[in-house]
């Protein structure tokens, strides 16, 4: 929900005095359900690999929102 790099910068340069780097998203479930598709927010890597295989065996569309800890810049 924020541009990491930005945010990153501007707490090591700024003294963690942000400015446009929060961003304000919709709710990705909430919209493609509007549409008619399956939705899925997921935080751990265990409920990814349950929500993918979900998603595969269905005959439609699906989106899986992936949530990232804030301040995570290494995704290794």
């Amino acid at each position: 929900n924020s541009w990491g790099v930005l945010k990153g910068l501007q707490k090591t340069n700024f003294q963690g005095r942000y400015m446009g780097t929060e961003l304000a998203n919709p709710d990705f479930v909430e919209l493609v359900g509007s549409y008619g598709f399956e939705g899925v927010r997921v935080q751990t890597l265990n409920e990814l690999l349950i929500a993918l295989d979900s998603s595969i065996k269905r005959p439609k569309l699906s989106l899986i929102e992936v949530l990232i800890p804030s301040g995570l810049t290494d995704l290794r």
